[in-house]
């Protein structure tokens, strides 16, 4: 009888547990279970939770990115009933908050919650490199940036990310998480205006009219397609992945693999750094290959 179950979402992370522990129980939320998996849904938790523990599971492991649900209030169970208060209560916080209540009402039904870096301590590398390349002076000066940003922002439960580039803070991570907000900079960095005395006639035009000086010789109109004017941005950059002060690194661990590497290669970024023993990373060669291959550096400090 396994005692140990993975309440499993998408991505990378949820198929390396599996592979891990192959005696595991797997189940997921319906909507975002990895195919192929049991479900349940979150208006049947408190019935879900007793049937686990009832079955023998002692453990519980939460894999794997999850959306957060629309609950349908007619559909809640009577084991459930008793719980509405908290898991509305936990909707209505930021993720931090919300998996906390979680943790609770896990543990209240007499399971563990164990973290997938306790399961498997290897997705944590050590301190160092990953890869070939190293950062500059200035690639260092935005790191040390970057994590200085999210030593502010995560007590405020916003987010495990940010973006630096030449000192200035290009994007923060929000609800809709790290792969959005590289999106974000790259799309951002592909509708500046290119350089040059044209781009600056522009500028030079659209600030007078925004001063309601501007008028016939002041220089070329904006350009009327344009919906809003993108400011320059300092090249390179460095994206930082930390834990938030305090996190309980049992569940929501930020987590990096190839495929932000990538992504921080698209948005045009110099390198990525990591916090050491607090961001998982995933297939940890293929991160190294990737970024030798995009140009980027890695580092865990």
């Amino acid at each position: 009888m396994t005692e140990l179950c993975l309440i499993a979402g998408q991505g990378r992370l949820p198929e390396i547990l599996c592979k891990a522990f192959p005696e595991a129980r797997v189940v997921g939320p319906e909507g975002d279970a990895p195919e192929g998996v049991e479900t349940f849904r979150l208006e049947v938790l408190g019935s879900f939770l007793s049937e686990l523990a009832a079955s023998g599971i002692r453990q519980v492991c939460l894999v794997g990115a999850i959306r957060r649900p629309v609950v349908d209030l007619s559909q809640i169970d009577e084991a459930t009933q008793p719980l509405v208060p908290r898991i509305v209560t936990a909707l209505g916080k930021g993720d931090d908050g919300a998996l906390r209540v979680l943790v609770s009402l896990i543990e209240e039904a007499g399971m563990e919650v164990v973290g997938a870096a306790e399961l498997c301590p290897e997705l944590l590398p050590p301190a160092g490199a990953l890869g070939a390349r190293e950062p500059t002076e200035r690639d260092t000066r935005d790191m040390d940036r970057a994590m200085s940003v999210l030593s502010t922002t995560g007590p405020a439960d916003i987010g495990q990310g940010c973006v630096v580039a030449g000192g200035q803070v290009l994007a923060v991570e929000a609800l809709p998480g790290t792969d959005w907000m590289l999106a974000s900079v790259a799309a951002m960095r592909r509708h500046v205006e290119p350089a040059g005395p044209a781009r600056e006639m522009n500028l030079k035009s659209q600030t007078l009219e925004a001063l309601g000086l501007g008028g016939q010789g002041s220089g070329p109109d904006p350009d009327p397609a344009r919906e809003s004017l993108w400011a320059p941005t300092p090249a390179g950059g460095v994206l930082a992945k930390a834990p938030k002060p305090g996190q309980d690194l049992r569940v929501d661990m930020p987590t990096i693999g190839s495929d932000t590497v990538r992504r921080a290669a698209a948005a045009g970024l110099s390198g990525i750094v990591v916090a050491s023993g607090g961001v998982i990373v995933l297939d940890r060669e293929d991160v190294a290959q990737a970024a030798d291959s995009s140009g980027l550096w890695v580092r865990v400090v």
